[in-house]
């Protein structure tokens, strides 16, 4: 058992740690693209909604990240999560702010569920629930 200190003591054994990143990297770009890619993207394109390019990078950029995500909720600083999302929608917020709610709203549900997902994964990897107060 390997012992990673961080704050506090945490005990977490490599294999709990490599699962937990399994979970939330691979598994989580299973789930999204089939819930995002195939679904969201598929239902604004009947509704007459421009599909989203093969340029956008989606896949590696969720793959990282959820590994980030994963990260900062084994180490216990969350506020990483408020600055990279800040960035992310003032970044697009002039083309959200018009006609492309429909993107804005596939946006939000991505980025729920990448979030959901690497606190899954970083419960498995620490062996107890993400920021818990020790």
């Amino acid at each position: 058992m390997y012992e990673l200190k961080i704050g506090y003591v945490v005990h977490m054994n490599a294999m709990s740690i490599i699962t937990g990143y399994y979970i939330s990297t691979l598994f989580g770009a299973a789930v999204l693209y089939l819930l995002i890619d195939k679904i969201a993207w598929n239902y604004l394109e009947k509704k007459g909604i421009l599909n989203k390019g093969p340029e956008t990078l989606t896949l590696p950029m969720g793959i990282l990240e959820r590994f980030l995500y994963t990260s900062v909720f084994i180490i216990n600083q969350p506020t990483f999560i408020i600055v990279w999302l800040t960035l992310k929608v003032a970044s697009h917020w002039k083309r959200w702010a018009n006609e492309e709610r429909g993107t804005y709203n596939v946006f939000l549900i991505g980025s729920a569920l990448s979030l959901i997902i690497a606190f899954f994964g970083a419960w498995i990897a620490l062996g107890h629930m993400p920021l818990e107060s020790k």
